[in-house]
């Protein structure tokens, strides 16, 4: 765990706050890879400002990090607190409103704000993602330079915010806690893993429908694990529902785990399933592809940007993911898919926010 150290305690400080992603895997995980870079470009000097809602221990060794309230870190978010900041980094697509940094970067990471909601999204919810596209917009006018983590990201960021391309740089997130690269894969699938907090973009509840139609065909069982939080809403509600009234497939929810055991549960599985419809970046996918771990999954720009040749894409419509669950099965074809995916998965160590490489795939 890295030092803890006083707001006031350095003139020189590299600050992240991210009042608003701090219980989200996502946020969590660029955080961590942005206080790698703090670390490199900063040295001893390196402070990194943080919610106490955060697990100390998942934060990696070097900067110091000085845990707030949420109420600050909120505040910081909003107004700055941050007169002796060198670089302030602004994880989730804002800046604060005032800010007396010398340099400001701006890291996008919600792919939600950038995209046209229809009436099945509630009302209260695309007035929630057009005032923060705005407070996005203005961050990203005043920004000294922007991070995507793929070119959809960008370039849907570009196009809503009407922005300027040339300070924008796509840098994927490295995937961390990688427990081992997979050298062989099983001649019979197993176990299936979903991982991510169910909510309507996931389209969990529908996959475990096609798992089980595909399953039911093959007149074998399978196991599906589930990784991540199932809250009381109406999908979490219809995720539990399904889960426990499929005959033709073992379903094990964990719940939310730390980062490092989701990481061995994606290990040991056969084949990681991600029917999302909408993603930022879908880390899941780069934690698979770094883990040895085929991927099926739906066939979005993001994915496209990730996972490239590695994963077999489906539409999204009905019976195309158990059509591409059986197109898996066959020996050999889920060692080509793993092999791929290693060979794309970055694993150079921090994201280099800083770096003056020229933005990929762009």
């Amino acid at each position: 765990m890295g030092k803890r150290g006083s707001w006031w305690s350095t003139p020189r400080v590299a600050c992240v706050v991210a009042g608003g992603t701090q219980t989200a895997p996502g946020g969590e995980l660029s955080l961590q890879a942005v206080c790698n870079w703090a670390s490199a470009a900063f040295g001893a000097d390196a402070v990194v400002v943080v919610p106490r809602a955060l697990h100390f221990a998942t934060l990696p060794p070097g900067p110091r990090y000085v845990p707030v309230g949420r109420l600050r870190a909120l505040t910081t978010e909003f107004i700055g607190l941050n007169a002796r900041c060198d670089t302030y980094v602004g994880l989730g697509d804002r800046l604060p409103i005032l800010s007396r940094a010398a340099r400001s970067v701006l890291v996008l990471q919600n792919a939600n704000i950038y995209t046209s909601h229809g009436r099945d999204v509630p009302w209260t919810r695309r007035a929630k993602y057009e005032v923060q596209r705005r407070w996005a917009s203005w961050s990203f006018r005043r920004a000294d330079r922007v991070v995507a983590s793929t070119a959809t990201a960008a370039d849907l960021a570009l196009a809503s915010l009407g922005a300027d391309a040339e300070k924008i740089d796509v840098i994927p997130i490295p995937p961390i806690d990688v427990v081992r690269a997979r050298t062989s894969q099983s001649q019979v699938l197993r176990t299936i893993i979903l991982v991510g907090e169910v909510r309507a973009n996931k389209r969990f509840t529908w996959a475990l429908g096609e798992i089980a139609t595909w399953a039911s065909a093959r007149g074998a069982p399978i196991r599906v694990v589930h990784v991540g939080q199932v809250p009381n809403t109406a999908a979490g509600q219809a995720f539990r529902d399904a889960a426990a009234g499929l005959d033709s497939i073992e379903c094990e929810l964990r719940g939310s785990l730390p980062h490092v055991e989701a990481m061995r549960a994606l290990a040991d599985a056969d084949l990681l399933v991600f029917p999302s419809k909408l993603e930022s970046h879908g880390i899941p996918l780069s934690e698979a592809m770094a883990s040895g771990v085929p991927v099926v999954c739906s066939d979005i720009p993001a994915f496209r940007d990730v996972g490239g040749a590695s994963p077999t894409y489906f539409s999204g419509a009905d019976g195309t993911l158990a059509a591409a669950l059986a197109s898996v099965e066959p020996d050999g074809i889920r060692s080509r898919m793993a092999e791929v995916g290693l060979g794309l998965v970055p694993l150079d160590g921090a994201w280099k926010l800083l770096a003056e490489a020229a933005p990929l795939r762009r």
